[in-house]
């Protein structure tokens, strides 16, 4: 599990956890960052409610180039 000795997740946790390919590196379907012949991560997200802001980046995480909008 990737969550299981993290007490506090920072901005490049989240990242790297949201560009999983697995074991092997390989994006599949099975993992949470897909791309592929069929499957595909279309956006990735990422939310501070703190700093009121979100991050924004079309396609899959592990090629994210984020946008940020204040809220």
């Amino acid at each position: 599990c990737l969550l299981k000795d993290n007490s506090m997740i920072s901005s490049n946790d989240l990242l790297r956890f949201l560009s999983d390919h697995d074991i092997d590196d390989i994006p599949s379907g099975d993992t949470i960052c897909m791309h592929g012949s069929h499957w595909c991560t279309l956006a990735t997200v990422e939310l501070n409610p703190a700093q009121r802001t979100l991050s924004v980046a079309y396609g899959p995480a592990c090629e994210a180039n984020f946008t940020t909008f204040e809220v």
